[in-house]
């Protein structure tokens, strides 16, 4: 590491001076990103006012680094320019996916109520719910699962079935949604929906990951081993290539990325789904007209706003069957 004296001296020309600024560009400099296309001073600004360091280095873990020892640590070819534009990128992606959860999430308590109710299955079904996962509800809505569980044919006054549902937290109407399904969805749909738990569990990590500011597409090179046949199958069946779908449903972003959509299409109405493919599309098209230089050279991003626009076009239509 430079001695504090010597940062001063080698940053004295950028009107760089406070130790706090010289170690954050130390720290990106040390990894070969360049400033040739924003200056240090407007990075420093970026910075202060729009995204921390700390962002900026996840995003670039999607980069290219050398491997040889000497140059460990240090990128091929990186600008601080293509963090900034891709945490521009990142932040609109976010934004555009904490409304499509949203809208699933207000459409999911809506089909589980209209549900219970078609089936006459209210009181049964929250019962046995509350009764089997009390352990887990009473951390969060203890008054409320003891208020129903005192009460042998429902909430009391001070609760209806409809509150109960409208004030859980989307973690808790997952395990809801998820017991609700595994016990009546062949009444319901004369099939299990094994699928259903896929879907809902995409939604909890796409919406967790931008409710918490993380970031998206720092998480492109992330794979695990994850699969929904009925997802593989819908995009095999509208034109994406078997090698392609293997590439891209193997990361684990755009895998719940993809599920999401999925979920999207069989359960909001077609007005919904229009206006989110063109929210979409406008974002895609964008983002590539204005933001160049943040794909130039990577190809793990070029990929996959390639995918991701050519699934949101196959994702234009409303999908009728569950």
């Amino acid at each position: 590491m430079y001695q504090i004296n010597t940062l001063k001296e080698k940053y004295a020309n950028s009107n760089v001076t406070s130790e706090d600024s010289i170690s954050r560009l130390e720290t990106l400099e040390i990894q070969n990103v360049k400033f040739n296309i924003i200056d240090k001073k407007e990075a420093l600004r970026i910075m202060n006012e729009e995204f921390p360091l700390s962002r900026l280095l996840e995003l670039s873990s999607i980069f290219e680094k050398y491997n040889s020892k000497a140059k460990l640590s240090s990128f091929v070819n990186l600008e601080f320019a293509q963090l900034y534009y891709l945490a521009q990128i990142d932040e609109e992606l976010a934004i555009q996916l904490m409304r499509i959860c949203l809208e699933i999430e207000a459409q999911l308590k809506t089909i589980l109520i209209n549900n219970i109710y078609k089936l006459g299955v209210a009181d049964e079904f929250l019962q046995s719910y509350i009764k089997n996962d009390y352990v887990f509800l009473s951390r969060y809505f203890k008054e409320e699962a003891d208020d129903y569980m005192n009460y042998p044919h429902g909430f009391s006054d001070n609760y209806s079935f409809e509150s109960f549902l409208y004030t859980l937290p989307y973690g808790v109407l997952e395990r809801i949604f998820n017991s609700f399904y595994k016990k009546y969805a062949i009444r319901l749909h004369r099939k299990n929906l094994t699928s259903f738990s896929s879907f809902l569990n995409s939604v909890r990590q796409v919406r967790n990951c931008v409710a918490h500011n993380g970031s998206i597409i720092s998480k492109l090179n992330i794979i695990r081993g994850q699969y929904n046949p009925q997802v593989s199958a819908y995009l095999r069946e509208h034109g994406i290539g078997e090698r392609t779908l293997k590439t891209n449903l193997s990361k684990t972003i755009i895998f719940d990325i993809c599920n999401v959509l999925h979920l999207y299409c069989l359960i909001e109405p077609q007005d919904h789904i229009d206006r989110n493919v063109k929210e979409l599309k406008t974002f895609i098209n964008e983002s590539r007209k204005k933001y160049k230089t943040a794909f130039s050279g990577n190809q793990s991003i070029i990929s996959a706003f390639r995918f991701f626009r050519d699934v949101n076009q196959i994702y234009s239509k409303k999908i009728k069957n569950f």
